[in-house]
């Protein structure tokens, strides 16, 4: 595939390392983001043609952002529904010109992010592509269902000539969002900070401590997926929904245990606690392990670069990933109750 030109609608945490990754390819790149501010700060440190739109405001693309979206050649949509407004927000302002610059042929590929939080509870069994979603109805994962619909229906509104790829993202963790971050906080919060050993304590592959699957993957895997996709699209045939995750789903409390042998610590309780509001109910009565053979499909013959939440936190925390002067899209990263 030769390098090509990247619209991202939502320039945060997954959207900028996919942009990164993009970048180091050749692409050029541009895409969204809520404030001038913040447009300015990505123009001058990443070299990203970035346009301010709050498309959780109702706002849309202005002329010059318009402008980068008709000479898109691949776009990504990150950005996730609105609370309490029907629809998918992206879809809403720009579906019907995403379909008329693919009429034109200038448009080949169209991604929509979403989540894994889709298939509800399964009781710790695995679920593939196939598997039913039970998202509670109202719950933020159902309107990420829905909004699957609407992208799902470019297909047809373009008489096949787009199709949208719907990738259903694991708990998201890489450089600065893990759960060293969460460790590191509440140690520090705790006042147990003396070292207790140098090497990682290394749990069981399944639910060792205790509590509920999870998975999750590393944000440069689902960059690295999404570019593959954009390399090789599906077929007019084909099922383009994708599970991402990484190879082995596994108890919070086994990851953070692991987290805190890493930095030579013990595991604070609150370590454990933290989320809040439907996040918080979902840990409480969702456990599912997501399969990832689609995705790997797609992958180089290299696949993961981070198989396991393992070599994921050890490349973290030995600086092998962490990208420079990285603030996500609203500056400060988000708090220790949102990482997985």
């Amino acid at each position: 595939m030769g390098a090509g030109r990247l619209f991202v609608f939502g320039l945060g945490y997954t959207g900028l390392h996919t942009c990164r990754m993009a970048q180091q390819r050749g692409w050029h790149v541009s895409g969204t983001c809520r404030s001038d501010a913040r447009a300015s700060d990505l123009r001058e440190l990443h070299h990203i043609d970035a346009h301010a739109a709050d498309f959780a405001r109702g706002d849309a693309l202005g002329a010059a952002g318009r402008e980068a979206l008709a000479r898109a050649t691949h776009v990504l949509v990150t950005i996730p529904p609105s609370p309490g407004i029907p629809g998918d927000p992206v879809f809403r302002q720009h579906g019907r010109e995403l379909v008329a610059h693919s009429a034109r042929g200038g448009l080949h590929w169209a991604g929509y992010l979403s989540t894994t939080g889709v298939y509800g509870d399964h009781a710790g069994d695995w679920v593939d592509e196939g598997a039913e979603t039970r998202a509670p109805a109202g719950s933020t994962a159902a309107d990420r269902l829905d909004a699957e619909g609407q992208w799902l229906s470019l297909g047809e509104m373009s008489d096949g000539r787009l199709r949208a790829h719907v990738f259903r993202l694991a708990g998201i963790y890489g450089p600065g969002r893990s759960a060293l971050d969460t460790v590191a906080r509440a140690a520090v919060d705790a006042d147990l900070s003396q070292p207790s050993s140098t090497h990682p304590v290394a749990p069981n592959s399944t639910s060792s401590v205790g509590g509920k699957y999870v998975s999750r993957v590393h944000v440069d895997d689902i960059a690295a997926t999404l570019l593959a996709s954009m390399a090789a699209p599906a077929s007019k045939r084909e099922d383009a929904i994708y599970n991402v995750a990484d190879d082995e789903p596994a108890a919070r409390a086994d990851v953070m245990e692991y987290a805190a042998g890493i930095l030579g610590c013990r595991l604070p309780n609150s370590a454990l606690v933290g989320a809040s509001g439907e996040r918080k109910r979902r840990r409480k009565t969702e456990s599912k392990r997501v399969y990832n053979g689609k995705m790997r499909q797609l992958l180089p013959q290299g696949g993961l670069s981070f198989p396991t939440y393992r070599e994921g936190l050890l490349s973290i925390h030995q600086g092998l990933v962490r990208p420079k002067g990285d603030a996500g899209d609203a500056g400060p990263r988000r708090a220790a109750k949102d990482v997985k």
